[in-house]
């Protein structure tokens, strides 16, 4: 991770509102976490994939919107 150049990018209420809708659809035990539908919403705004070992998501990918890149995998 250290590798990876990273920079902050704002969220936005449009965001904000998708993380929102996303979390009500796929949130919950053993399933997308609330923070996790953030960077959800962000990457789909954005079209950037999402580096994570959060099996539902890497499981999810395509229903979620985006591209998942597993974290072990690299």
């Amino acid at each position: 991770m250290a590798a990876i150049p990273h920079r902050t990018i704002p969220i936005t209420s449009e965001v904000a509102a998708e993380a929102i809708r996303i979390y009500r659809e796929h949130g919950g035990p053993r399933r997308l976490h609330y923070f996790d539908s953030f960077h959800v919403a962000l990457a789909r705004q954005r079209g950037l994939p999402i580096l994570t070992s959060d099996r539902y998501i890497l499981r999810n990918a395509d229903r979620l919107g985006v591209r998942a890149v597993d974290l072990r995998e690299i």
